[in-house]
């Protein structure tokens, strides 16, 4: 199962905060199959467990219509993900290609305006 982290700590050289999610090709090919309705239809929501400064939380990953919300942490400590479809289709694509060779991805949504974010998003499938 992939990992997932939100820390203020460095992660592969990115001063914090950070998510992060890492595991394996084969993590994240399960990953790509679990979150491809995000990418099809808006009003889709998954909830994943993950962790918050080493505690355990949830991260809730939603396909909104003109969602726009890469990554934030609510005062509960749990992590929202809101993006529209089309955002997420993008995101898929980058977490599918990292089910076929180990390496890492910095999300950043600098083609899209008005993305909100936390914090910075690393995904990983070198472990």
């Amino acid at each position: 199962m992939i990992n997932i982290d939100f820390t203020i700590e460095t992660v592969c050289g990115e001063p914090g905060p950070n998510l992060y999610w890492y595991g394996n090709k084969n993590d994240f090919f399960k990953l790509a199959c679990m979150l491809y309705l995000l990418g099809e239809n808006d009003g889709y929501k998954i909830c994943l467990p993950c962790k918050v400064d080493e505690h355990p939380s949830e991260i809730f990953l939603i396909s909104k219509c003109n969602g726009k919300i890469l990554n934030k942490v609510m005062p509960s400590k749990k992590l929202i993900i809101e993006l529209d479809s089309e955002i997420w289709r993008d995101i898929l694509l980058k977490i599918y290609l990292l089910s076929m060779t180990s390496g890492r991805e910095y999300i950043d949504l600098d083609e899209y305006q008005d993305i909100q974010e936390d914090a910075n998003f690393i995904i990983d499938s070198s472990f």
